[in-house]
Parts: structure tokens; sequence; C-alpha cells
């Protein structure tokens, strides 16, 4: 079959798609709804996780198919009662993150992993980890906003759903301030914990020019949250699922042959995938099988880059 961009013609196709999943599941009828669900537990996105309400023909045609990979949670290593671990073997991130950025640095594959801030930095040797693999300064991965500390009333939480503007404003700003304090590095991409949000955080990711691009992010004008706020960064639509749930990598036989859903047919058309993940949680089939995968996209002609460089070198956006 000819590797025709699918995002030239599929805005029908997702459509259909995106309804049908609504029907499935309410909770996917609006991405940034005001519901309020908990976290099941502090090393995974929270359970709000849904399903993006995005056409995928807000992507401009491009020559050839790319890959972002999403790698969400990565902090400095905290102890059992929270607390970074500053001293020892694990001082720097966690052990399976260690593992997949080394993977991925061995195999030329681009990246990006998404930070949350409050509970790093605490000791030179994370600053220089996080800049000495910053795309930025010759590296492979993109480190981008996933958010000031990732709670809400002391839970580990969804910070951008129902916290108000102010609350929004200053963690963005918080965060921001410690990457570059840090790491002399600016976030150029936002994707909120369980990629839930309302109308507060576009205004408030408006705020911050240097965030171009906002990945899962809020884009069809039907969507509540958007109805009256225009969000200004370049939305990266959610096609294609790496995880059956979080921290749960499909195997390259599921990943392929996911049958008669948008999943199958955005993949076996050449689309340009954001594919999510959670690496602090893979056991050891979950790292087999995301090499598998990330093997069979390389050959299959798809290019690996990062969210930001995919909107200024691959579309040429400013």
């Amino acid at each position: 079959m000819k590797n025709e961009n699918l995002f030239t013609r599929i805005g029908l196709m997702a459509a259909t798609a995106f309804f049908l999943a609504a029907c499935a599941n309410p909770l996917d009828s609006s991405k940034f709804s005001a519901s309020q669900n908990p976290a099941t537990d502090s090393d995974s996105e929270t359970e709000i996780d849904e399903v993006s309400a995005v056409p995928a023909s807000i992507i401009p045609a491009h020559p050839g198919k790319y890959v972002i990979l999403k790698l969400d949670d990565l902090h400095q290593q905290v102890d059992e009662a929270g607390l970074p671990v500053t001293k020892g073997a694990n001082a720097v991130i966690h052990a399976r993150f260690k593992q997949v950025a080394a993977w991925l640095t061995a195999t030329g594959t681009k990246a990006s992993f998404g930070l949350i801030c409050s509970n790093s930095f605490y000791n030179q040797a994370f600053s220089d980890w996080i800049k000495g693999n910053a795309i930025e300064n010759g590296g492979t991965f993109e480190f981008w906003l996933h958010g000031f500390d990732h709670m809400q009333d002391n839970r580990y939480y969804a910070e951008f759903l129902g916290t108000g503007l102010t609350y929004q404003v200053s963690h963005i700003r918080q965060a921001c301030d410690r990457l570059t304090a840090n790491t002399g590095l600016v976030f150029h991409t936002f994707a909120p914990p369980g990629n839930a949000g309302d109308a507060d955080s576009v205004q408030a990711v408006n705020q911050f020019p240097s965030i171009k691009v906002w990945m899962y992010g809020p884009s069809d004008p039907s969507n509540r949250m958007v109805a009256t706020n225009v969000t200004t960064q370049f939305i990266i639509p959610r096609l294609v699922e790496l995880e059956s749930a979080p921290g749960k990598v499909y195997s390259l036989t599921e990943f392929i042959q996911r049958p008669g859903d948008y999943d199958s047919y955005s993949l076996h058309q050449g689309a340009d995938l954001c594919l999510q993940g959670h690496p602090s949680k893979w056991d050891t089939n979950s790292f087999a099988n995301f090499y598998q995968v990330v093997a069979f996209l390389k050959s299959e002609g798809y290019q690996f880059t990062t969210p930001y460089e995919f909107h200024r070198d691959v579309l040429h956006l400013q």
C-alpha cells in the first residue's frame, strides 16, 4: 500500500472513531471535564486519562511519517515517605527510567520525557543528567512540562483540573523557573497529569509563549473547555495506544492487530503517532514489548522525533 500521510484525509475517520469511543466510555465525550477521579498509584497517571477529542486533520500534510514517544512521570527518585533521594545509586532517577533512557540513547531513538518538577533538582547529579541528555545539548530527549507536583489537596492527582487559574499559572511558572534555574533549559511542550484539564488550563498555558506544543490537548471547537477559550499551542493528537493501561505495554501482535478501531486504521495508513508510556511502571515484559514496537515502527519507515522538533523542524511552524 502506498504510504500516503494519513492526516490529509482522516478527519472523518477520526471523528467516527471518537464517537464510537465516547459511546463506549462516556468520559471520553469531553477530555477536559469537571469530573474528578482519585489516583490509584503514586507512580502512574491518574485514571482520568482519556482519549483525546482531536480531529486528525489538524496536522498539516508533510513528507515522511513520524513517531513521538510521550514518556510520562520523570522525576528524581523518592523514598517511601515521598522525599527525594539525594545520595546513593538511586539519587538521580528511577532505575526503569535509566534503563529506557540508556536503550533509547544506544539505539539512536529520540523520545520525550514528561518532567514533574517539585520533586526534582535536589542535587547536581539530577540537573547534570537532564542537561547532558537534553536534545538542546546534543542529547536524545526533549524534557516537557508534566506539571509542578502532580498533586491536588496533598494527593497524587491532576493538578490542572478544577484548581483555578491562579493556581495553575503559579504551578506552570514554578515548574518553568525550576527547570531553567537548574539547567538553563526552557519548556516547549506541555501535557498535564492524567491529560486532564479545564478552561483555566487553556488560559494558563497561553500565558507562557515558550510552550509551543500541547500533546493530547484541546482542539475540538465543540469541546466545552475550548468553546470560549482557544489554545495557542500546536496540538498533537492521540490516535494510537502503546499501553493497554498505564504501565502495561501491548505486545507487538496486539499493537499491530487490534481489530476494528482507530488505532489499527491509523497505524496501517501511515499516520504520525504520539505514543504514551509510563516507564517507571514497566516490568520485564513491558520493556521487551516496547523494544519490539519501536523496532517494528522503524522497519516500517517511521522516524522518531520529539514534540518540539516535530513542530519546528518537520512542520516548520513558529
